[in-house]
């Protein structure tokens, strides 16, 4: 497939979406000179600005209904993991322009955070088939995700955020919100199949992750994950305090998580949460309904762009 300039014949198609509402409150990007940069290696650019929740992922059907080779999506996780959903089984590959709070993909996938440069990549790079989780959840569409699953305290802090925060605020919304959570948040009795296996488990935290990152650069909670190893790779938290919790977030930070024996990780294709008390749940970063919960690995489910 052909990724530079158009040669003789129609120009392929591009579709860019937008969000106007991704990250902090900063000066946007002005998308003219990024549709230019792809109009100029030779594609035909149509842009589309969401309005709210799941207008992504329409924008991204419509383009992938249209013919588009390249779906490009200008946001944060959340706005890519909508857009995901309509590019699954498609021939369309998803371009990103990282705008958004903490762009975990773009990061895992070393896709530059500066927009022109991330627009340089769609125009140079090559595509790469990375894995996708995939979540059913009784009641919900089952949903992919490209990064994580988190189940327990870190979807509970999420509750306590709001789209203003974190346009003014940044990284620093999801850091007040977990100091305010971890003073109510406690640890529930879990029972889950583990590619099958019953276990049973006190969980503070449970992230069910594809990628290595998770909200920064210095804090990976799953640092052995891979977006395509065909693995999904767990770190369950067992913290039964307050002072607990914040003594293992620690230990993560400092790479010290693998010491500690009330931490623990495991890799698997499919994770089944079949009960005990319900726990909130976030996909990519956007609340998703309680548990219970099936999880399991798609591999090679998504082609993205990159250098």
């Amino acid at each position: 497939m052909y990724w530079g300039r158009a040669q003789a014949g129609p120009a392929p198609k591009a579709c860019l979406i937008t969000n106007p509402a991704a990250g902090p409150a900063q000066e946007k990007p002005d998308w003219r000179v990024i549709a230019g940069i792809l109009r100029e290696a030779g594609w035909w650019v149509a842009r589309e600005e969401t309005d709210g929740p799941g207008s992504a992922g329409e924008a991204a059907a419509r383009g992938v209904a249209d013919g588009c080779r390249l779906v490009v999506v200008a946001g944060g996780d959340g706005t890519i993991n909508e857009a995901v959903q309509s590019l699954v089984g498609s021939e369309a590959v998803l371009g990103i322009i990282p705008v958004g709070t903490a762009n975990v993909l773009a990061r895992e996938l070393r896709i530059p955070l500066d927009a022109v440069e991330a627009a340089r990549v769609l125009t140079m790079g090559h595509p790469r088939s990375i894995d996708l989780g995939l979540i059913t959840v009784p009641g919900e569409r089952p949903r992919y995700f490209c990064e994580m699953v988190g189940v327990g305290f870190d979807a509970a802090l999420m509750h306590g955020i709001l789209p203003e925060m974190k346009q003014v605020l940044g990284k620093g919304a999801y850091v007040i919100s977990a100091v305010s959570t971890s003073f109510t948040h406690r640890p529930v009795r879990m029972r889950l199949a583990i590619d099958g296996k019953r276990a049973s488990r006190l969980v503070y935290m449970f992230i069910i992750a594809n990628t290595a990152l998770y909200g920064d650069d210095f804090l990976k909670i799953t640092p052995d994950a891979s977006v395509d190893d065909g693995l999904l790779t767990c770190t369950l938290f067992r913290s039964h305090s307050f002072w607990k919790a914040w003594w293992h977030f620690l230990g993560v930070a400092l790479g010290r998580a693998h010491e500690m024996s009330d931490i623990e990780r495991f890799d698997c294709r499919r994770l089944e949460i079949r009960g005990g008390q319900k726990a909130p749940i976030q996909v990519d970063g956007d609340l998703s309904g309680t548990t219970p919960a099936v999880i399991e690995v798609v591999p090679r489910a998504l082609r993205v762009m990159v250098l």
